[in-house]
Formats: C-alpha cells, structure tokens, sequence
C-alpha cells in the first residue's frame, strides 16, 4: 500500500495521529512561517474560486484547503529565501 496513494482505499490505515506525523515527517523541509498567519475572508474566498477554476468538484472542507495553502506558503518562503 501507497501512503500517498491519491485513493483512500490504496493507503494503509491510519489514524489522525498518524496521519499529522506523515505530513510533518514530509514537509520537515519546509521552514516554518514567522509568524502567525492570518487568512481573510477574501483570501479563503480566492483559494474557494480557485479549487473551483481546476476542479469542477465539491470543495474541499476549509480546513483542507488551508492544510493545502500552509504547505504553499511554506514553499515560497523557502523560494523566496526569506526563511
């Protein structure tokens, strides 16, 4: 079994416990942002337009895609070099 496996069905069981370890195991690479971060309305409105621009799906619960836009932020800080 695949723990990234894009089907829930192919990844092993995993409990929420498990499951933060993995994806703090796999973005200990990224620096951590500064300071604390803080969305808008009109920000989480962005990412809801966007998520509906490529996908033609459901969206995601909130929480999700700000788990998805941390790891983008932590990116670009790692880009930017201001980490």
């Amino acid at each position: 079994m695949n723990e990234l496996s894009p089907w829930a069905e192919s990844r092993p069981p995993m409990d929420e416990g498990e499951r933060a370890m993995l994806a703090d195991q796999l973005a200990a690479h990224l620096p951590e942002p500064p300071a604390p971060v803080f969305v808008s309305n009109d920000d989480m409105r962005a990412m809801k337009a966007a998520y509906i621009r490529r996908f033609n799906e459901d969206l995601p619960r909130t929480e999700t895609l700000m788990a998805v836009a941390h790891i983008g932020y932590r990116m670009a800080l790692r880009d930017s070099g201001r980490n």
